[in-house]
């Protein structure tokens, strides 16, 4: 029996300690692929955040414009609206073409790990 345990001993000893190296390495690898991930869309809402209020500030500029151009400045805040809506609808309806496949793209992109 004394032989066995000192013959397979180091051997499972050795075993032991490539397991735990190799969860750990893992544990590191899921750190970092989620670290990145959430700098990727921390990074993406950002750039959102700014489309959004550069958007939102031509709209105004544009409602002042066609008001003026009318006479009436409701009347460009109405034809804007109208537009804005428009828009809003055509995304909605063709949602999973233009918002759903390229966001799970980027994720997908960001999340595949680069040996």
């Amino acid at each position: 029996m004394a032989i066995l345990e000192s013959t397979f001993g180091p051997l499972f000893e050795k075993g032991e300690n490539y397991s735990k190296t190799t969860i750990e390495l893992y544990k590191l690898k899921l750190a970092e692929q989620s670290a990145n991930l959430v700098s990727f869309l921390l990074i993406r809402l950002i750039g959102l955040l700014i489309f959004v209020l550069i958007v939102f500030l031509l709209s105004i500029g544009l409602s002042l414009f066609i008001g003026d151009f009318f006479g009436k400045i409701w009347l460009g805040f109405v034809i804007v609206s109208v537009l804005n809506i428009a828009i809003g609808y055509l995304l909605f309806t063709y949602r999973n073409q233009f918002v759903k496949a390229p966001i799970t793209g980027l994720i997908m992109k960001a999340l595949v790990i680069k040996l």
